[in-house]
């Protein structure tokens, strides 16, 4: 079935040494994986959201769409609140931040925590480099300014015992 076929481009890619497929199993050549293991495994992943979506990932090559109900965007974008990223609201109580250590980056969330576990996204910070004394250095001096003209600022912070000024 292969043999007088021919691979052509339905795409161009924006870096041209990259080059990308989508090509379900089905098209394996003979002797690589027949149509009776795809059939088997069909069968043996039948019973199992899991399991079928990872025979439609990995065999027919196909996204997972999830099943299921959706909040109606329309009332999630309804309540959306004004407030400019990177100020704390005035009926925010605390900061917490959070890191993200990659080998390459330091990704830092800060986030402000009002009653009721209201939350909202302060700033989202990329350090590139390596990790704790690039973020110290990056987020040592910051202070976020709220709706209530308060200055919040990092302060000090003990983590495996060891005290850091944030």
């Amino acid at each position: 079935m292969l043999e007088a076929g021919e691979w052509r481009a339905t795409a161009e890619s924006a870096d041209p040494s990259t080059v990308g497929y989508h090509l379900s199993a089905l098209y394996s050549p003979v002797g690589w994986l027949s149509w009776e293991r795809i059939a088997r495994s069909w069968e043996a992943a039948q019973g199992s959201d899991d399991t079928i979506r990872a025979f439609k990932n990995t065999i027919l090559g196909e996204t997972w769409v999830e099943s299921g109900e959706a909040p109606d965007w329309q009332r999630l974008l309804d309540r959306k609140e004004g407030w400019a990223a990177g100020t704390v609201p005035a009926n925010a109580l605390f900061l917490t931040a959070g890191a993200d250590v990659q080998k390459d980056r330091i990704e830092v969330d800060v986030w402000a925590w009002g009653r009721g576990l209201e939350s909202w996204l302060i700033d989202h910070i990329v350090i590139d480099g390596g990790p704790v004394r690039k973020l110290l250095e990056r987020v040592d001096g910051i202070a976020w300014p709220n709706m209530a003209t308060r200055q919040w600022q990092p302060d000090d912070h003990r983590a495996a015992g060891h005290r850091h000024r944030l």
